[in-house]
């Protein structure tokens, strides 16, 4: 729901070769990541995106008092984690040399 709705932050050349998902969690949001997704983006020739955990981020347009009170389960967070993911590689624009090659994708939690 619009309630539960996470947020990624992009980083990097939209066609890189490479993407990156690095997620937040307990006991820091995505705030921690901000900058070395974006030195990761400048360095490695990579298409980063920062997300975090349900229920552990906190934004000016999301504050963390929207979260459920009683928590997300183990099966909300991985589907927060396949959404984020599913997003990034949208916003891929990497055009690989074989057919239907995708970006090489990496997680760092």
């Amino acid at each position: 729901s619009e309630s539960d709705a996470g947020a990624l932050f992009l980083f990097g050349d939209l066609s890189s070769p490479n993407v990156a998902i690095l997620c937040a969690g307990f006991p820091d949001d995505h705030e921690n990541f901000l900058p070395f997704a974006s030195r990761l983006a400048k360095e490695a020739d990579c298409l980063t995106g920062v997300t975090c955990l349900p229920g552990y981020d906190d934004r000016d347009d999301r504050p963390y008092t929207d979260n459920k009170v009683e928590g997300y389960t183990p099966d909300e967070m991985c589907s927060a984690m396949r959404e984020a993911i599913k997003a990034l590689r949208m916003a891929s624009t990497f055009k690989g040399k074989g057919r239907g090659e995708r970006a090489k994708l990496i997680g760092i939690f």
